[in-house]
């Protein structure tokens, strides 16, 4: 996901540099033509990553179960949402927000990992014996749907 696509890193340096200067983020939207929502999120970037806060971030960032925990007790405990995205280096607060939806389902356990990819087709648990008699059952049932199948076919038996 690439950010700030809209605007260039230039205006980007005006709109910090002029924040910088004491001027509000209403007053460097108008004068830049940018929303000043957009101006206030630039500068809280700038202030928290600094100069690197305008690099895009190519690959998804991902945190352990303990900065998600963190970073939600600490808003249950009564953090703002920038102080707890900046105490533990969080970049997007939807992030942090779906985060404590979890948390509040789930509990804990819902911050952990989870286990990505296709499960496998067959269970290790399974032995061998009960591997062939599984197999067993489908191949007897198939030879009695193939009689039946068989049996409708043939004229006159009923």
């Amino acid at each position: 996901m690439v950010r700030f696509q809209k605007y260039s890193e230039a205006e980007w340096l005006r709109a910090v540099k002029m924040m910088d200067q004491g001027h509000g983020h209403k007053l460097i939207g108008r004068r830049l033509n940018i929303p000043a929502d957009t101006v206030r999120k630039w500068v809280s970037r700038y202030q928290r990553y600094g100069l690197v806060g305008w690099d895009p971030v190519s690959k998804r960032q991902t945190y352990s179960f303990e900065t998600k925990l963190a970073a939600v007790k600490a808003l249950l405990a009564g953090s703002t949402r920038p102080e707890a995205m900046a105490e533990h280096n969080i970049r997007n607060q939807t992030q942090l927000d779906n985060w404590l939806v979890a948390y509040n389902a789930g509990g804990e356990d819902a911050l952990r990992p989870k286990p990505r990819g296709r499960p496998p087709a067959s269970s290790e648990n399974e032995t061998v014996d009960q591997k062939v008699s599984r197999l067993e059952m489908e191949n007897a049932a198939l030879k009695k749907l193939q009689a039946l199948v068989a049996a409708e076919r043939q004229p006159g038996t009923k």
